[in-house]
């Protein structure tokens, strides 16, 4: 049984539900306006979307008039079309939903696109716990009806939504959702690593430049859609300055792991914690591809 979603208030115009690991339900944004509400990011299934929306319902609010999408990706956008606000991305994820709309996502045509490595083994396995094949028989897909290049603003009353393109190595469509009147960043899954060949990657130059754009932006507030708490500045800071060290020390060793690894464990004064570990081999999975 998949839980429920529940609602948590962060500031008095933001609201988010908490992601569900087991089948890679990201966390889900309610920003409240005078006017309108925007949610952030649709859900990876119609129970997804129609559980926040039940959640909305509970807390006294309203069916969002607009849903920003953080990037293309299943998880994020199987609940589209089961809203009824207008639907707002990248022109890049835009793209990418014009293509998803045409594949069939029942079993035989999953496994077969898997087995290819045209999704992961646990996108797969994700969906196939998330929904039934039946309801995948019957899944709706749906392409933006508003797209963007640059940036959006949406005004909601007295609180407003930038819809910022940063990219990334998770993959190069991730726009973050940044609310200035409650200083808050919705960064759906662009500080995620990439994946090539089944490896997970990080470049340290795009890192480095993600970091920058998301600390240049006033706010105090970061919400990962995969982790179970919005991260503060301060922590958000010594997250930049862990992945700037990792990545400088695979850059000064050449791409070899025991001298980066030498290296990292005299800074940091003791071993590498095992996710420490992970983001190396990252890294050194992309100074590789250099």
């Amino acid at each position: 049984m998949i839980n429920s979603v529940e609602l948590q208030q962060l500031t008095p115009h933001i609201y988010w539900s908490k992601p569900y690991h087991e089948t890679g339900r990201p966390v889900l944004g309610a920003v409240v306006g005078s006017q309108n509400i925007l949610m952030v990011d649709a859900g990876n299934s119609p129970a997804h979307a129609n559980g926040f929306l039940e959640a909305m319902h509970r807390s006294g609010l309203t069916e969002p008039s607009y849903i920003a999408l953080t990037h293309f990706h299943w998880n994020h956008v199987f609940g589209a079309a089961y809203l009824d606000g207008l639907l707002c991305s990248s022109f890049e994820t835009g793209e990418h939903l014009k293509e998803m709309v045409r594949l069939d996502w029942r079993d035989k045509a999953l496994d077969q696109r898997a087995d290819e490595s045209h999704e992961s083994d646990l996108s797969r396995s994700s969906i196939k716990v998330e929904m039934s094949n039946i309801e995948r028989s019957r899944l709706k897909l749906r392409a933006p009806d508003i797209t963007f290049s640059d940036q959006m603003i949406i005004n909601l009353g007295d609180v407003t939504c930038c819809l910022i393109p940063v990219g990334g190595d998770h993959t190069h469509d991730s726009t973050v959702v940044y609310i200035p009147e409650d200083k808050v960043v919705f960064l759906g899954d662009c500080l995620y690593s990439g994946y090539i060949n089944k490896e997970s990657v990080y470049t340290h130059n795009n890192i480095e430049k993600l970091f920058n754009t998301l600390l240049n932006l006033d706010a105090q507030h970061f919400i990962f859609a995969h982790d179970d708490q919005p991260m503060t500045r301060r922590d958000m800071e010594e997250l930049a300055r862990t992945f700037n060290k990792i990545g400088l020390s695979v850059a000064e060793a050449k791409g070899s792991r025991a001298v980066a690894l030498q290296t990292l464990e005299k800074e940091f004064g003791k071993p590498l914690r095992q996710d420490l570990l992970k983001k190396l081999d990252a890294f050194l999975s992309g100074f590789s591809l250099n």
